[in-house]
């Protein structure tokens, strides 16, 4: 008999997570995902290497969406990966109204965040 493991995921995120290294790619997906203009601002804030951006709205038949941005071939990718897979657990907890997430269950969320981003980072 093959066992059939089941998934591990620790947490299933309320939010369509996409990663963009590239404003083009950005404002495609924008466009694609049906944002109101109005809500899209800047690829990356001035100065930065890397953003969240969050869309709350479920327009459309779209979900909720967070597209984290980073420039490519940074040398501190994974650095800004981490942070911004923390703000990403923080719009989740925010999001399902949880005030006090255990430490353990923050840690390997986020880690689980930073991992598929890194992943996709290097794809």
């Amino acid at each position: 008999m093959k066992i059939k493991w089941l998934n591990r995921t620790l947490m299933k995120l309320h939010y369509k997570l996409l990663l963009c290294k590239s404003e083009s790619e950005y404002y495609a997906v924008l466009k694609q995902i049906k944002a109101p203009k109005s809500e899209w601002g800047e690829w990356l804030v001035k100065n930065a290497e890397a953003s969240t951006n969050v869309f709350n709205e479920e327009k459309n038949g779209n979900k909720r969406a967070i597209i984290v941005c980073i420039k490519p071939n940074l040398k501190k990718a994974e650095e800004h990966l981490d942070h911004e897979a923390v703000h990403i657990f923080q719009y989740e907890m925010n999001l399902i109204e949880e005030q006090n997430p255990s430490d353990e269950f923050m840690a390997y969320s986020i880690a689980a965040i930073k991992k598929t981003l890194i992943e996709a980072y290097k794809k």
